[in-house]
């Protein structure tokens, strides 16, 4: 009884950890699409980082280029320093620009030390959630195979209380064959053993009715127990 009563418990159970195991996997599927739009937009910055070390390197060459005009055109120092003045400045806007892409990566890189983190959690998770699936599912197994035990052991009872109630029959059937050689001394008696075969019948059919149904029982319960150790290494991958 305690073995029937704990199985829906068990079933239960592994209800709730196969549920908890398919929230794990969505879970980790958004933490994978976060990561893939993550992904573009640093590549999108990365991108425009590059763009902007062009113009950076195409400034760079105009104001050398620049320079080198001036003094073939014999300007002051003064005005050479005031020309290049304008340059500087499109150098530290330029820098300025370097400074935020940079600082945009190094957040990425931490978005990314999160996230490989919550795929660890996730990861953990599942690796939990499948042990106890697997356990639950090793423990029915093991509850199923005590349930086929106890009606193996109900057919092997049933069938040595037949055998014994066959031998009493041909016991009353002997008795009945002598008793019948001597009618006026064992008229009483026939009676009550023919009151007795009978009796001995109804159990003999209550007893095989009750073998039959047990027969069916084991059946049934040998193929849930098939069932369940196909599926178990199923759940362990």
């Amino acid at each position: 009884m305690k073995v029937v009563e704990d199985q829906p418990v068990m079933e239960e159970n592994l209800k709730k950890v196969e549920e908890n195991t398919r929230l794990a996997d969505l879970r980790g599927e958004e933490e994978m699409r976060k990561m893939a739009t993550r992904l573009m937009k640093g590549i999108c910055l990365g991108v425009m980082g590059e763009i902007a070390e062009l113009k950076r390197k195409k400034v760079v060459a105009e104001r050398n280029r620049l320079g080198r005009h001036l003094v073939s055109n014999g300007y002051s120092e003064d005005k050479m320093d005031a020309i290049k003045a304008d340059t500087y400045v499109v150098k530290e806007e330029d820098e300025e620009i370097e400074d935020v892409v940079v600082g945009v990566v190094d957040g990425l890189d931490d978005e990314l030390k999160d996230m490989r983190l919550g795929i660890k959690d996730l990861e953990a998770e599942l690796v939990k959630e499948r042990d106890a699936s697997t356990f639950l599912l090793s423990s029915q197994v093991e509850l199923q195979s005590r349930e086929t035990n106890m009606a193996r052991y109900r057919i092997q009872t049933l069938e040595r209380s037949e055998e014994g109630l066959n031998w009493s029959m041909a016991g009353l059937k002997n008795d009945f064959i002598k008793t019948n050689n001597n009618q006026e001394q064992t008229r009483a008696d026939l009676a009550n053993i023919r009151s007795g075969l009978e009796r001995l019948k109804d159990k003999l059919v209550d007893k095989d009715n009750e073998l039959m149904r047990a027969r069916g029982d084991l059946s049934a319960s040998e193929v849930t127990v098939d069932q369940l150790t196909t599926a178990l290494p199923a759940k362990d991958f």
